[in-house]
């Protein structure tokens, strides 16, 4: 389609987490990932395949051949699904992370990922092109984290990584729950600490820093859970 110049100026602000949240949209870029959301039915504002009208819009670096601006879809029910596995991310800060750890719990069956408000944000441009399209098969909500867990039925499992937890491989692990990873130098903050029902640790055989990458993390704990259900 061919674009005024206001609303390719409307469209670059949604870089910004702000309008983003005002105007419910995000961009997609590249021609896979955009074909992958037509698939999916989601909704799409706009469609640019013209290259300056998208240099003018694009978050990357080099400008992509194809570029959508996209619906954020509805937050889903907060309910809690009977045997579902949810990642909490507790201040998350790295788009990167974020968009990895997405990718891992499409990979893994998660049905969500729920970003704390101090995350980042799932639909920013970094976080959509580290999913590889992952967001399009599970649910990504963000809400305050004590309030989605005082959404939950009473029992519900909540694990938390913790660097002096049990260890993940002894732990018996529950078949549902919520499995918390927490903000890349502090860890869980303390309010959400004294929700957990169950604190697991990925023991360390090397000497490899003072933590595991929170994205990695995910992946193990995700493959470990599965694992069990095998």
């Amino acid at each position: 389609m061919t674009a005024t110049k206001k609303q390719l100026a409307r469209w670059a602000t949604l870089k910004n987490r702000k309008d983003r949240r005002e105007s419910g949209l995000f961009l997609a870029e590249g021609r896979k990932l955009v074909h992958e959301i037509l698939a999916a039915g989601w909704v799409v504002e706009a469609l640019l395949d013209e290259r300056e009208q998208i240099e003018r819009v694009s978050s990357l670096r080099t400008a992509p051949d194809l570029l959508a601006v996209v619906r954020v879809p509805p937050a889903p029910l907060t309910e809690w699904t009977p045997g579902s596995l949810v990642f909490l991310l507790d201040g998350v800060q790295d788009p990167g992370n974020v968009g990895n750890i997405i990718r891992n719990a499409a990979w893994f069956g998660f049905s969500a990922v729920v970003c704390s408000p101090d995350s980042a944000d799932p639909w920013q441009p970094k976080v959509v092109q580290a999913t590889m399209g992952a967001f399009l098969r599970l649910s990504c909500l963000v809400i305050d984290p004590l309030r989605y867990l005082d959404g939950l039925p009473k029992g519900t499992p909540v694990i938390g990584t913790v660097l002096d937890g049990e260890s993940l491989w002894t732990y018996h692990l529950p078949k549902e729950g919520i499995v918390v990873l927490g903000n890349e130098g502090h860890g869980i903050r303390e309010e959400l600490l004294e929700r957990l029902t169950g604190r697991l640790t990925i023991p360390q055989f090397g000497s490899g820093g003072e933590s595991l990458n929170v994205a990695s993390a995910s992946a193990l704990f995700g493959a470990e859970f599965r694992r069990r259900m095998v």
